[in-house]
């Protein structure tokens, strides 16, 4: 009998769904990769959250550690001790990281690495919008533009896209700045409005 592949390379080729990249994305960006508090915006209605939870600790995209006092608490462990989540290696690798960055924050061993504001930035982007702004696409192309130092313009955005000017409003101010959350700043220089993505 074939045998039907279970380890997790295969099971995070699954999409992640609206829930879990809320959750991977907010734990990304907190010092130690703690997944609690879980994102305003993430209902635990009906145990929503919840199922979300657990189906990413099976695959292995958020792990158990130890809880700190001050960490919310997820399960107890055998021995009775508190447990708290924080996003894995492999949720990183899936949010478009590079790999882990250096240890920061509150250091303590076992700790998930801060991630600099470049991450933050990239994963959000990246992930946030679901498939549009998949890497490949013209919406992931027009995020990589906003996130340089010099930002771009509308007619960058529309070069680069080949949207009309209406499209490329409606993507800055529905998928990025409402879907993605993203702060998008703009100034004009040289007579020229442009815009950025900051962290």
């Amino acid at each position: 009998m074939k045998r039907t592949p279970t380890d997790g390379a295969t099971m995070n080729t699954q999409p992640l769904s609206n829930t879990q990249t809320c959750i991977l994305i907010n734990a990304a960006a907190r010092p130690g990769g703690l997944v609690f508090p879980l994102p305003p915006k993430v209902s635990n209605k009906g145990g929503g959250a919840t199922r979300a939870l657990r189906a990413m600790v099976h695959r292995k995209l958020v792990q158990e550690k130890l809880a700190a006092d001050d960490d919310q608490e997820w399960s107890r462990n055998v021995t009775g001790d508190r447990v708290t989540l924080v996003i894995a290696k492999a949720a990183l690798q899936i949010l478009g990281l590079p790999g882990l960055p250096s240890a920061q924050g509150r250091g303590k061993k076992g700790d998930t690495p801060d991630l600099t504001a470049e991450n933050i930035a990239t994963t959000k982007a990246r992930t946030a919008a679901g498939s549009e702004l998949q890497p490949g696409t013209k919406g992931a192309a027009l995020v990589e533009l906003l996130r340089r130092k010099e930002g771009a313009s509308v007619s960058d955005m529309m070069a680069a896209s080949g949207w009309q000017v209406h499209s490329v409003r409606g993507f800055l101010s529905g998928t990025v700045r409402k879907r993605c959350r993203l702060t998008v700043t703009s100034e004009t220089i040289e007579g020229i409005r442009r815009y950025r993505i900051v962290a």
